[in-house]
Parts: structure tokens; sequence; C-alpha cells
């Protein structure tokens, strides 16, 4: 997969929200109140957040209970963690045209990596790869606020979150106010530079939230989800395929719901591999309805075929589905060739089919093993956590 950069919109169907903030700024609890209600509003949306993948996150835990961890180690370390979480937990939802949430995006490292003295051009290399999200928020609150509320709900300030590991101070409260000052600078500058949406988050919960909406609202305005636009597609494709048969046969069907494919190479082998499986059984509707009308007995025997290649498909994976109901319908219409001899016609078409069934066998990146939407997901339980899904790209491996 070719990368983007964070610099450029990326070109995926979907849409990529993400909150930023420190400790205690409440971005979590507005995120979460965000999914309830894009759920609510009939979005499929995918959730995913800071130092959640399982490739790092043993080692991490490691690193932070020996207190192991240098500033160089710290960065390098999240780094693995988001190009393994954007590459397989990111891009295949936004492929898939979903709502993806992200706790904490790259600007988490620019803020604190840079204010635990990482060079900030050498930070923003490191995540070259990272796409741009379409909306970014950064709740904004002091650091004495941030500093109330986290001890408010635990007894005391964990050691990296407080700074501990730079050594500012032996007493962590003195430590976390040194340190998280040090990362809002540099949160102010990463507003500035790339245009973050500020929500003080000091106001009332539901104040942010009505703000959040509002502005997620217009970000949505453009925003169709894939399966809407898919279903236009697809009656179109029926459609024209409807006109192609009465005009050259049955077998030219499918290639109107392949003319109203997507041209994007992504999208279009979403579209088929949803679209093809249902041929089959168009198909023996059709000739049921042939039989009906006074056709041959043979018609008969079509439709059975077709509808045998529609229940053998139901039991397959989506892209080996539409394979098998490409070669299916070409296989069912040449073997009623001697029952029906005008059907030879059909010798072109079915080749054709077979051709491209042939080729469908190969893989691509609408295989199953990418996740498909639901109502709501999360990285830390998707199936999108199978390796394969997308190709990710080296980051560049210098020093702070």
């Amino acid at each position: 997969m070719a990368t983007i950069g964070y610099g450029q919109p990326h070109q995926y169907p979907g849409r990529l929200i993400i909150v930023e903030g420190i400790d205690g700024s409440g971005k979590s609890t507005q995120l979460q109140l965000l999914q309830r209600w894009l759920v609510s509003q009939g979005h499929t949306v995918f959730f995913t957040e800071w130092n959640s993948s399982k490739l790092v996150k043993e080692t991490t835990k490691i690193g932070k209970k020996n207190r192991a961890l240098t500033p160089l180690t710290f960065s390098l370390i999240h780094a693995t963690d988001f190009a393994d979480r954007l590459f397989y937990n990111m891009v295949p939802p936004l492929k898939a045209g979903m709502v993806v949430l992200a706790d904490r995006y790259v600007y988490t490292a620019f803020a604190r990596d840079v204010a635990r003295g990482c060079d900030a051009g050498w930070a923003r290399k490191l995540y070259h790869f990272a796409i741009r999200p379409d909306l970014a928020f950064y709740f904004k609150v002091p650091v004495d606020v941030s500093l109330g509320r986290i001890l408010s709900g635990r007894a005391k300030i964990k050691y990296y979150e407080a700074g501990m590991d730079l050594n500012m101070s032996q007493d962590p409260v003195e430590s976390f106010s040194k340190f998280q000052s040090k990362v809002l600078a540099e949160y102010d500058r990463v507003v500035d530079e790339f245009k973050l949406a500020v929500v003080d988050a000091t106001a009332e919960i539901d104040e942010q939230q009505e703000l959040v909406r509002e502005t997620v609202s217009k970000a949505l305005a453009g925003y169709r989800p894939r399966a809407a636009r898919d279903a236009g597609r697809f009656v179109a494709g029926l459609a024209l395929g409807a006109a192609l048969a009465r005009a050259g046969g049955l077998l030219w069907a499918p290639a109107g719901l392949i003319l109203a494919a997507p041209w994007r190479a992504p999208a279009r082998a979403h579209f088929l591999a949803a679209a093809l499986p249902a041929l089959p059984l168009a198909f023996a509707v059709a000739k049921l309805g042939c039989l009906a009308a006074g056709c041959c007995a043979a018609a008969g025997g079509e439709a059975l075929g077709f509808a045998a290649v529609h229940v053998a498909a139901r039991r397959l994976p989506r892209r080996h589905a539409a394979t098998l109901a490409l070669a299916g319908i070409a296989a069912v219409r040449l073997a009623s060739v001697p029952f029906r001899p005008e059907a030879g016609l059909s010798a072109l078409p079915a080749a054709v089919w077979l051709a491209a069934a042939a080729l469908r066998c190969r893989p691509f990146d609408g295989d199953d093993r990418c996740p498909r939407p639901g109502s709501a997901t999360s990285s830390r339980t998707a199936p999108s956590s199978k390796r394969g899904c997308a190709v990710s790209s080296a980051a560049p491996a210098t020093s702070c």
C-alpha cells in the first residue's frame, strides 16, 4: 500500500476522527459519547486507542514496570504501536467506508516525545507514513484541572504519566505539573501547525459534546457510507444487466454489475465481492419465471443448477463466493447446451465469466481477512488484527 503522509488527505471512503489532549482532559469520555451518538445515527463506527496494539503492548507493560524506557525507546515503541494499528486496525475500516474514532493520534507523539527531549522534526519524520485525519479535536485544559480529575479517580499518578523518568522532581505531583506543562506547550504548537479544532475541556460535559457533535455533523455532511452507495450501484447494475440480458442473452447480466462497480481498485473489489454472489439466485428466479411462461423443461434444470450454485456460494467466504458465482453460472449455462441448442450463444460470455473467475482467485484487498463493517467495533477485539489486510512501510530509523 502506498504511503500518503499526514500532510495529504486520504482517499478512502471512510472518515477518520481523532481526539487529543493531556491526561485528565476528558477527551476519552467525549469520544465514547460521540461513538454512541454516531451509532444511533446509523453510522458504522470503529474505535481504536493509543498504545493498544498487541504487537507491543506486553513489551510496553514490562518496560514501564521495570522503569526501563528511555525517551527514545518510548518514542519508538509508540511509533511501532501506531504503525501496527494504522495499517491493520484503521486503514481496513476506512477502506470499508466506516467512521474510525481514534483516542490519540500522531499529535500525541509530537507533543509528548518533544516534551521528553526528542527533536520535533525527527518526531514528525518518524510518523511520515500516517494519514491525515478528517477531523482532529484538541481538548484543552489547565494542568491543575487535569491533575484534580486524575487524583479524584485514583490514589496516585503513574510514573511515566508524571514524567518521573525525566528527573524534574522527586515529587510525583510536582513532576506531573512540570512535565504536562511542557506537553501543553508542545500541543499549542501542534494546534497551530496542524489546525486542530480546540475544545474548552473545562466546560460542562454536555456543552462539550454538543460542540463536538455539531462539528462532526458538518464534517460528515457530504459523507455517504459505502453500504448506501453500494446499494444504489447494485440496483443500477441489476437494471443495466437486465437490459443487456434482453439484448444479448442471460449471461450478459453480470456485465451490468461490473459496469456499475466503482473504478478505484479497492472499492471495486469490495463491491463486486458483495454483489456477484447474488447473481445465481437472480438467475434461478428468472429461469423459474421462464418455466412458468412455458419454456422447455431445460429451464427448470437451469433453475435448479443456479439455485445449487447460490447455496454453495453462501457457504464460502465472500471473495470465494463471488468466484464461485461467476464460474457456477457459466458452468450451468454450458451444461444446458446439449438440451437447448440456442444456449450455445452463451458460450462466449460463459468463457468470459470462467476467465474472470480464474482471475478472481488471486488475493486482493477485499479478502475476508480484513474487518467487515458492523455497528461499532474496537481495535481490541476486531478481526482486523489479523495480518495481511494491508502492507505497511517502514518508518525512518534515526535517533532523537
